[in-house]
This record gives structure tokens, C-alpha cells and sequence, in this order.
């Protein structure tokens, strides 16, 4: 089943299901965990864990960077205050705290095994679109009109602005918080950035891949992304030839083909060559347009080559997200004015081409950020030091359309974020800006794993 792959939906006992959904059970499979129902897409891994104070859910892929067992490590957390405790954690998952008829639902760092929740229901899910059709909620017409408007067509990256779904009063769970059914919580920062060097970066760097890998090679067959560029790189060198290569054709900077073809020879690995236009639009599409929030134009055609070459088998597409969020993003970092949902409007704004924002433009804007700056707890957040910019793009730019794009590509081929770390995160975080604002910063990692792989040049 395409619909809602790798997708689950829990919802409290007592929590009235649409007419739409009685059809879903066919394919999903119901678990009973407490007072709550979850309902599983047949492929979504399940992690259930018994607690003296209640028990955790863990929906889909989870394992501790200490290598530590991931079932006593979730046993052993405190149920008041399990936050410090799951930093430990990374994969793709969504976590859930049950007990009786409470709930408390968070997601991996990078936010990457997104999570919707409308506030007036005890219900979540991982699509949007799954959580509407399970509760009755209709589309939004103020966001359909905004979605319309010459701004928003004419923006280089489709997303909303804040956490808003294109559904009415339904809204992502901003990654660092998590939800209890009554609103949303910050758990991270907790405390004050630490200062950092580079050793420490590439030591944590080290650490993160010495967990990851093995996880990876235990249970699927990488696939990585082949560009000029160097967030791949560093997620793929780690791999050395153990993993598939591709690279969409279109669009391809003519720069970047003798770099593909260097590290292809170089490394000796399996590599196809994706070109979209080849492919005509179709159920796989389709329903990739579903998954992702529906908050994208376009053919899509990407996934019908990606489902043709790496659709079958046991394969994961990890793509090199997250990299951007340790270096830093260029346009984010030259923000130097004051952090308010009013600059986030212009920040977000950047991905617009050709167009001038009217004042309908504006307000829509303006009104989503501020749900936004409530709903991910902003208030004071500049007094533990980190640049509150980075943790907008970590938290907007990744957390809502980074992992919508993962989203989208699951019907094709399972995703995951080949940098998703909190760990890791603060060890970037604390760089001076002339050691992390450079993408040296992962060629440097690289360059830990494969000297030949760090000389190529990069975009």
C-alpha cells in the first residue's frame, strides 16, 4: 500500500473517527497500548516498552549513538523528565509517552518522522492528509487562497510558512517540542551552548557515524545522492563503496558532472543516472503528492524513476539534510536583524523569485508566524546562546519542508537524514563562525574517512 507508507496514526479511545476511516483499518494494523489506539501502516516498525509509570511507543526506526540496547535505554529514562535521556536517540521515529488516557509525543531531532496534531483532538498522525481524513477535517480555504497567490507560486522551494498544514487548524509538530494534548512544550535547549573546537566537532562526527553506520547496514541497503556539492560527501564517505549512487539529471550544474564522475571512479560503486523528464506522472506520484502535505506543485516525476531503480529490495535513500544545519545556512546566517515572527515573514520570503509581496501576502504570513513563534516556544530562547537563526532553519526549514520531502519520497524508497544528531548539532553549534561557516567543516569529515574523497572538488 502506497497511501501512508511507513505512516501510523494514535488516537485516545474515546476520540470520534470520521466517516472516511472505517475503509483504512483494511490495510493498517491496530495496536492497543494503554488508553490509545495506534493504527500501523503494515510497514511501520513498532517499538513498545514497558515503563514502572506507563509504557513508550517508538514508531519506526530508533537506536542510541552510545550504543547502548535501545529497549533498556527507554526503560531506564525518567518519566518525568525523559528530554536529556532520548538525546541518546537517532533514526527516524516518532516517540510516545503513554499512560492511562495522558500522552506526550515527540519526534527524532532533525523532526525528519514528522507528526500532526489538530489541538482540539487526542489524536496524532505522520501525514496530514491521514490525520484529516481520520477526524473529518477540511481543507483550509484562507491557506488554498495564500497557496494560489502569485508569492507563493512564485517561490524556488514549496512550503508553508510556520507549521501550518493545508488543513484547518492542523499544525506539525516543531521539532524540540513535544505535545501532551493540551499544547505544545519546549524540551531543547535545556541549557546554555558550550564552545566547542574543531577536534570536538569531527570527534562527535566520529562517534555519530560509528552508530549510524552499522545501524544502516544492519537492516537496509543505502542509497546516497552523487552531486558536486559536499553535504552527501560527508554523508556517504563514512560508507566507503558499501552503498548505490544516483544522481537526478535535471537539474545538474554542468560543473558538477566531471565531480560526479570522479567520485563514481574513484569509489567504484553502483550509480545511475536519474533524468525526471523520461518519466510520465503516475500512482507513485500521485501519492507522493499526498504524503508530502500537498503543499507542492508540480509533476514529480522523480519518485517514478526513483521507485524504477530502488523501489524493490531492502533500500533507504538517505539524503545529505542536516549537513546545512551544522555549517550553517548561507542566506539565514546574514539575518542580523532581530528574531521575530515579523522577520521570520522576510526570512521565509528569500525563496521568492520575481514577485513583490503584497499586503495579503503579509498578513497571511505574519499571522502563521506568530502561531508559529507560540506553538514552538520561543520566548526567551536567545538565553542559552545558540543563534536563534540556526534554529529557525533547523526547526522551519528542515523540521516542515525537509521532512516533507522524506515524506514525499517514502512511497517510492524509504528516507532517512544522513545528519540527525542533537549531539552532534550542539558540537557544530559551538564552532566560532570562521570554523563551521565554511563548507571545509565537512569536508573535513570527509577527509576522516577518505583522503582521495576529500581531494575531489566540491560546488
Amino acid at each position: 500500500m502506497l497511501q501512508y507508507r511507513y505512516g501510523f496514526l494514535c488516537h485516545h479511545k474515546a476520540e470520534a473517527m470520521a466517516g472516511s476511516w472505517p475503509g483504512m483499518p483494511v490495510s493498517f494494523v491496530r495496536h492497543d497500548v494503554q488508553d490509545f489506539v495506534i493504527w500501523l501502516h503494515p510497514e511501520t516498525r513498532l517499538e513498545v516498552v514497558a515503563h514502572a509509570a506507563g509504557d513508550i511507543v517508538v514508531l519506526g526506526d530508533a537506536y542510541c549513538h552510545s550504543g547502548m540496547d535501545l529497549q533498556a535505554r527507554l526503560a531506564g529514562l525518567e518519566w518525568s523528565d525523559p528530554w536529556p535521556g532520548i538525546d541518546d536517540l537517532g533514526g527516524r521515529f516518532a516517540i510516545l509517552f503513554l499512560s492511562g488516557a495522558s500522552i506526550r509525543a515527540a519526534n527524532d531531532p532533525f523532526g525528519s518522522r514528522m507528526v500532526f496534531y489538530a489541538p482540539d483532538r487526542m489524536a496524532i498522525a505522520s501525514h496530514s492528509a491521514l490525520l484529516a481524513g481520520a477526524l473529518g477535517i477540511e481543507r483550509s480555504e484562507p491557506v488554498a487562497a495564500f497557496m494560489a497567490s502569485a508569492e507563493y507560486k512564485s517561490r524556488t522551494v514549496g512550503y508553508l510558512p510556520g507549521d501550518l498544514t493545508i488543513f484547518s487548524n492542523m499544525f506539525a509538530l516543531v521539532p524540540n517540542n513535544y505535545w501532551d494534548g493540551q499544547g505544545t512544550h519546549r524540551y531543547w535547549p535545556r541549557g546554555p551552548m558550550t564552545p566547542t573546537s574543531r577536534k570536538d566537532f569531527l570527534s562527535a562526527s566520529m562517534s555519530y557515524f560509528e552508530a549510524f553506520h552499522p545501524f544502516i547496514q544492519a537492516r537496509y541497503t543505502p542509497v546516497f545522492g552523487i552531486t558536486g556539492g559536499i553535504d552527501s560527501r560527508a554523508g556517504f564517505a563514512p560508507f566507503a563503496d558499501d552503498f548505490l549512487g544516483m544522481t537526478w539529471t535535471r537539474p545538474l550544474k554542468d560543473d558538477e558532472r566531471p565531480i560526479i564522475s570522479e567520485i563514481v571512479s574513484k569509489l567504484g560503486v553502483e550509480h545511475v543516472r536519474i533524468d525526471p523528464s523520461e518519466y510520465r506522472p503516475g500512482e507513485i506520484s500521485r501519492a507522493a503528492g499526498s504524503a508530502g502535505g500537498g503543499m507542492r506543485s508540480g509533476r514529480r516525476t522523480y519518485v517514478e524513476g526513483m521507485a524504477k531503480e530502488f523501489g524493490g529490495a531492502n533500500n533507504v535513500f538517505i539524503r545529505g539534510y542536516g549537513g546545512e544545519i551544522l555549517r550553517g545556512f548561507p542566506i539565514y546566517q546574514k539575518r542580523n536583524n532581530v528574531f521575530s515572527h515579523t522577520a521570520m515573514t522576510y526570512t521565509y520570503s528569500t525563496s521568492m523569485r520575481g514577485t513583490e509581496k503584497g499586503k495579503d501576502y503579509l498578513a497571511f504570513c505574519h499571522e502563521a508566524f506568530e502561531g508559529f513563534w507560540r506553538r514552538a516556544n520561543y520566548d526567551g530562547i536567545d538565553r542559552f546562546g545558540y543563534k536563534v537563526w540556526d534554529l529557525f532553519y533547523w526547526e522551519h526549514r528542515m523540521g516542515m519542508w525537509g521532512a516533507s520531502m522524506l515524506n514525499e519520497m517514502d512511497p517510492t524508497v524509504y528516507s532517512m537524514v544522513a545528519f540527525n544528531s542533537r549531539p552532534l548539532y550542539e558540537a557544530g553549534f559551538g564552532l566560532t563562525d570562521n570554523e563551521r561557516l565554511t563548507k571545509e567543516l565537512l569536508n573535513d569529515v570527509v577527509r576522516m574517512y577518505s583522503q582521495e574523497l576529500a581531494d575531489i572538488p566540491y560546488t
